[in-house]
C-alpha cells in the first residue's frame, strides 16, 4: 500500500490550468448558444402576439363593414362630392390620448381604433404593442377604382355592389417617414417600397381586404350608366 501511495502522480499546475480554459471555452460556447436561443424564442413569442393583434383589428375592421350605411359616412354618397374622399375611411385610428391623427402621422405603441360613426369613442378598442419601442400603424386605402373615380370627380359607375378597403397593418421601431410613400391626390401608398426601405425596423406586417356593400346602388338610387 505504501508503495503504491508513492507512485501515484498529482495534476500538475499546468494540467489545472488547462482544464480550467477548456472548461471556460464550453461555458462560453453554451451560454452564447442558450443566449441565441433565448433571443430567437424571445423574437417568436413577440411575432406570434403583433399576429393576434393584427387578427383582432382585422376582425374589428369585418365588423364595423357590416354597420348598415358605413359607407355613406366613408364619402360614398353616389356621386364623390368630397376633396378628402380617399382620407375618409370606415374604420377610425388614432394614437391613444388624442383626438386623431393625419393618414401620414408616425404610429404608436398603444393604438384607438373605432368606426367611424362613433364620435365618442364609447366602441373604441386599444391595442397596445407592450412595448413603448415598438408602434403600432393602421394604413387604410380605398380600391383603385374608387380613388380614380374620386380623383376625376366623376359618377360612380362601379361595376358591382361591393366596396373593398385595404388595410395593411405594421409594427415597427424607430421612425418611419410615411409621407414618403403617399400619394395625396389618389390616396395611394407605396407600401412594398416602404415595406423594402424599411425593412431594418419593421418587425411585422399584415395586410387584408374588407368589402362592404354599397346599399344606394344596390337599391337602384345610383344611376350605372349601361355599366352594371
Amino acid at each position: 500500500m505504501k508503495h503504491r501511495l508513492q507512485d501515484e502522480q498529482g495534476v500538475t499546475l499546468v494540467e489545472l490550468l488547462g482544464a480550467i480554459v477548456i472548461f471556460g471555452i464550453i461555458i462560453a460556447l453554451f451560454s452564447g448558444t442558450l443566449f441565441l436561443i433565448v433571443q430567437a424564442s424571445v423574437r417568436q413569442g413577440r411575432i406570434a402576439a403583433f399576429q393576434g393583434i393584427a387578427n383582432e383589428i382585422m376582425a374589428q375592421a369585418d365588423q364595423i363593414a357590416k354597420i348598415d350605411g358605413i359607407y355613406e359616412h366613408a364619402g360614398y354618397l353616389g356621386k364623390y362630392d368630397s376633396l378628402l374622399f380617399h382620407e375618409e375611411h370606415i374604420v377610425k385610428t388614432m394614437p391613444e390620448g388624442t383626438l386623431g391623427a393625419a393618414i401620414t402621422e408616425e404610429g404608436s405603441p398603444r393604438m384607438v381604433v373605432t368606426d367611424i360613426t362613433d364620435t365618442n369613442n364609447i366602441r373604441a378598442r386599444v391595442y397596445d404593442t407592450k412595448d413603448p419601442t415598438i408602434k403600432l400603424k393602421i394604413i387604410q386605402q380605398k380600391n383603385e377604382n374608387e380613388a380614380t373615380l374620386t380623383h376625376h370627380y366623376t359618377p360612380n359607375y362601379r361595376d358591382t355592389f361591393s366596396i373593398q378597403t385595404k388595410f395593411f397593418v405594421l409594427f415597427y421601431t424607430e421612425t418611419i417617414n410615411f409621407a414618403d410613400y403617399y400619394d395625396d391626390l389618389t390616396g395611394w401608398w407605396q407600401m412594398e417600397d416602404l415595406v423594402t426601405d424599411y425593412h431594418e425596423q419593421i418587425i411585422y406586417t399584415r395586410e387584408f381586404t374588407i368589402n362592404y356593400r354599397d346599399n344606394e346602388k344596390a337599391r337602384g338610387g345610383v344611376p350605372g350608366n349601361g355599366r352594371w
